[in-house]
């Protein structure tokens, strides 16, 4: 397999999320299992388009401080998986997975 860009990573974690959250009937959840989906849904979205504002940064600074913020919402976004594994959203292996994804988009940064 070639080459994915950190931008294709995101998008592939992004979908991932969103499918497996998509499962969940938020209307019928509790309130802070619809608060937590509804961040997930952001974080996994704020996550791709961090990628993508790093990848068209103009300047070196530009993207010393997109990555900053980038690494600061994917360590959030791991966060927020494990939170979702308590209410049995994510299993053992989805939370794996997603927080190795995390991780290797990190490094790349």
């Amino acid at each position: 397999m070639g080459y994915i860009s950190p931008y294709d990573q995101a998008k592939v974690l992004e979908q991932q999320i969103t499918m497996i959250i998509s499962a969940i009937d938020a209307d019928a959840a509790p309130t802070d299992v619809r608060n937590l989906l509804a961040r997930l849904r952001r974080y996994a979205t704020d996550t791709r388009l961090d990628m993508r504002d790093h990848d068209y940064a103009d300047t070196r600074a530009e993207q010393v401080r997109l990555s900053y913020e980038a690494k600061k919402r994917l360590e959030q976004l791991e966060k927020l998986v494990v939170a979702a594994s308590e209410y049995n959203i994510f299993s053992a292996a989805d939370v794996a997975q997603i927080s190795a994804t995390a991780q290797l988009l990190a490094a790349q940064l």
